[in-house]
């Protein structure tokens, strides 16, 4: 008999200790008893008893099949689930933008954006350029203000944009071009980023101007 109670407090205490803890199952099938903090578009946080002591560390989500805080469980698919697609991690987006910018073919320069996170689906975006006119031989100088909606890397993206004629001669007009833009953005966690869409201004004959950028974040 008091064998048998014995037993049976072992096997409480074992179960109240298993409970305290929080259960991370990678892909490879490993278990990892641990303390999760947070949970992230991308990736989850957590805390590792090593030496008497709790090291923060992460894992990616690509590499966990499911997690457990203590009563909830969760179960991720291989491809992540469709909220996680469709969200980006403010922390680890990449900030900063570095491209290179052409308007149909004519305009031609550099710009530079930086990337505000909002929320995990929200970003905001302001850019500053320089670009030359080929044809006409001045530049302009090139400001916009966009917003993006997505996720990890796929973006869509409006706002407006200001084409200002730099005077650099005494034949410059000064002239203002005010815009909406529409488009797409890629952006690779590796940092390629890539721009595409269209400037729509009040003009008769030329109302939609496309434009294309290829880059870097960084």
């Amino acid at each position: 008999m008091k064998r048998l109670l014995l037993l049976l407090l072992l096997a409480l205490s074992a179960s109240s200790y298993a409970q305290n803890f929080d259960l991370i199952v990678t892909t490879s099938g490993d278990s990892v008893k641990c303390k999760i903090d947070s949970v992230t578009a991308e990736r989850i946080y957590f805390r590792k008893k090593f030496n008497n002591a709790w090291p923060h560390t992460y894992l990616d989500l690509e590499k966990v099949k499911s997690y457990s805080k203590k009563i909830e469980k969760h179960s991720i698919s291989p491809q992540g689930s469709i909220l996680n697609r469709s969200r980006f991690d403010p922390k680890s987006i990449r900030k900063n933008t570095f491209a290179i910018k052409s308007i149909l073919i004519l305009l031609d320069g550099v710009n530079y954006h930086r990337n505000i996170p909002i929320n995990q689906h929200l970003m905001f975006s302001l850019g500053v350029g320089i670009l030359y006119n080929v044809w006409g031989e001045n530049y302009y100088w090139d400001w916009d203000a966009t917003f993006l909606v997505g996720g990890k890397k796929n973006f869509f993206e409006f706002g407006g944009e200001l084409l200002y004629e730099y005077q650099n001669s005494e034949y410059s007009s000064n002239y203002k071009l005010p815009s909406f833009y529409v488009g797409y953005r890629f952006q690779a966690s590796k940092g390629f980023i890539l721009r595409t869409g269209a400037l729509i201004i009040k003009d008769e004959y030329l109302p939609i101007l496309p434009t294309l950028s290829l880059g870097y974040s960084f």
